[in-house]
């Protein structure tokens, strides 16, 4: 989870970094990520295994659901819900490409009947997993690079890279 990430204020920013505005609301952030082109609202939960999109973002994001694969969700109440997964051609964080597995381009996201406060869906450490991130939440932004071109000199920072931290 992102919370016990410190700020990225008083060190220089490492090469290829790239710092993104976050909005703060109800003890999560939300960053604006982009599906084939299309913004959406995305919950950082880098505590999640999974990403998911709500069905009702999917839809007017004109994201096709593939007809082979499907995922099983369990909400928050403890009810199972199946949906196709919807296809994401290309993604991407703050100019920063989201993949699955590393030479993949698109994404299958899991898909979800849910409502989570405003947001489309939630970003999940299947597609972080490559990315080191520094959350400032005061300032209210997040600063992210590649996690193999990351080299940083400050106490204050702590990155987290969630395949480093798999167990």
């Amino acid at each position: 989870m992102l919370s016990g990430l410190a700020g990225f204020a008083s060190a220089a920013e490492p090469p290829g970094a790239v710092t993104i505005p976050v909005g703060v609301s109800g003890g999560r952030c939300f960053v604006s990520v982009s599906f084939d082109g299309r913004p959406a609202r995305m919950i950082l939960d880098t505590g999640a295994a999974r990403s998911l999109i709500t069905r009702a973002a999917a839809l007017p994001l004109g994201l096709p659901f593939d007809r082979w694969v499907d995922t099983t969700v369990c909400d928050a109440g403890g009810r199972l819900q199946t949906h196709p997964n919807a296809v994401v051609a290309a993604a991407s964080l703050g100019g920063i490409a989201l993949y699955q597995r590393p030479g993949a381009r698109s994404l299958s996201l899991a898909v979800a009947r849910v409502d989570l406060g405003g947001a489309d869906g939630l970003l999940g450490s299947d597609v972080l997993h490559h990315l080191t991130l520094w959350l400032d939440v005061q300032a209210a932004r997040l600063t992210l690079t590649a996690a193999k071109t990351l080299t940083s000199s400050s106490d204050q920072a702590i990155s987290y890279s969630p395949a480093a931290h798999a167990g």
